[in-house]
């Protein structure tokens, strides 16, 4: 198994991704430890990232957190699939659902305030702005300390003030 962990590794870092995934898929079908199941999952996420398919990445990830809910990095894992889902396959409305997921699931996790921030910034294409006003209000109660607090007070006014010129 440490073998095919430092293979899938090196292939990785050549860019070889197909010699790169096999590893991780071989390891996969093997009885081996979580940390190197995690570790393969990943790898095969950042893999499908860097061969330019976000939606195979965003497989893996949901893979990896279904399977290892409960793993330390879950919530980095969540955010990082939320960040494909807004940014690679453009799709803010199931980036709003991952976000708050992490927000309610993981509430004590460093990221919950940048995820509630990327949550209320969703809604702004969809031109849901008054969901998008609801969340950055939110944000300001939920995370008053947050160095994103004033991010989320300058979008409230630009909001507020787009909104105040359509009336």
């Amino acid at each position: 198994p440490g073998v095919l962990s430092r293979l899938a590794r090196a292939s990785a870092l050549a860019k070889d991704f197909r010699k790169s995934n096999d590893a991780c898929q071989r390891l996969l079908k093997m009885n081996v430890p979580d940390p190197l199941r995690q570790d393969a999952l990943l790898r095969l996420a950042q893999n499908a990232r860097n061969a330019g398919t976000p939606s195979l990445a965003v497989q893996y990830y949901t893979r990896y957190i279904d399977t290892f809910a409960d793993a330390p990095n879950t919530p980095a894992v969540l955010f990082e699939t939320a960040r494909v889902t807004e940014n690679d396959l453009h799709d803010p409305r199931r980036a709003a659902t991952l976000y708050e997921l992490l927000v309610t699931r993981h509430s004590r996790s460093a990221l919950a305030d940048d995820a509630a921030l990327g949550a209320a910034r969703c809604y702004e294409p969809l031109k849901e702005f008054d969901r998008a006003l609801d969340h950055y209000r939110n944000f300001t109660r939920e995370f008053p300390a947050s160095e994103l607090r004033p991010t989320a007070e300058e979008r409230i006014r630009m909001i507020e003030t787009f909104e105040a010129k359509d009336k």
